[in-house]
């Protein structure tokens, strides 16, 4: 992602599309970094607009600094962000909204113990 300008689609740095296995999928990002990127540092994406957001999804103990959004919910439900830090993100440390190519933005979440 990092040769993207950030005005084009992809380049993000980790980028995962959800949906489709159920209302619960068990997911979690763990310990990662992503700076630079010329869209997300770190996104979720509902696939399937009449898929159900899935839950179950944590994003812990990430660092992310230096892209166009720092950690972008694109249709999850109650994704748990805790203890990452969101730093001189261009536009936004934390995004939920409905952006992906779904149009579904995140619902439900909780971002706890991060600096943005």
């Amino acid at each position: 992602g990092r040769q993207d300008p950030g005005e084009d689609m992809g380049g993000a740095g980790i980028g995962i599309g959800v949906g489709g296995w159920g209302p619960v999928e068990r997911l979690a990002v763990t310990d990662c970094t992503a700076r630079g990127n010329g869209t997300n540092g770190i996104f979720l994406e509902l696939q399937q607009d009449d898929w159900v957001p899935p839950r179950g999804i944590r994003i812990t103990s990430c660092h992310t600094e230096d892209n166009r959004y720092g950690i972008s919910d694109w249709g999850a439900d109650g994704l748990l962000v805790t203890g990452c830090t969101m730093l001189g993100n261009h536009v936004a440390g934390f995004d939920v909204s409905a952006q992906g190519t779904t149009n579904v933005g995140g619902r439900g979440g909780l971002v706890t113990g991060c600096v943005i």
